[in-house]
């Protein structure tokens, strides 16, 4: 789970720079948990 603060994300480049921030670090962490799978599992 993830939870930002309100005040943080109140504004729109707030909200912007948050989501740059979780998209930098979720992209390269969800391509390894889908690389680390194995084959026959993608499938289901």
């Amino acid at each position: 789970m993830i939870e930002l603060r309100n005040d943080l994300i109140a504004h729109t480049n707030t909200q912007r720079a948050w989501a740059e921030r979780l998209c930098a670090a979720l992209t390269p962490a969800l391509e390894r948990l889908h690389s680390s799978r194995p084959q026959h599992a993608m499938h289901r």
